[in-house]
């Protein structure tokens, strides 16, 4: 069992095998940051400093370049995988 620490935080983690199956063949693996994207209708003007704005919309989407790069790609028709990292931020 191998171990990860960082940000005051302690992890365990199975190194005993450097494989994971897949349920089926993939063209392309996109490997790295996979994100949360905020996104809102527009807005009349920006609000003063430490001010807030209202929207009428707001919409959560998936973004980061390896998101939206498999993303792409399946669309196009490959099959894709996607790896990633979660963080504790």
């Amino acid at each position: 069992m191998g171990q990860a620490t960082g940000n005051n935080s302690q992890h365990n983690f199975d190194h005993s095998s450097s494989t994971v199956p897949l349920p089926m063949p993939i063209d392309v693996l996109c490997a790295g940051l996979i994100v949360a994207d905020h996104v809102c209708a527009p807005i009349e003007r920006f609000p003063p400093a430490g001010g807030l704005a209202t929207t009428g919309r707001l919409e959560l989407t998936i973004g980061g370049c390896a998101a939206n790069v498999a993303v792409d790609l399946a669309r196009l028709g490959l099959r894709v995988a996607i790896g990633g990292r979660v963080g504790n931020d």
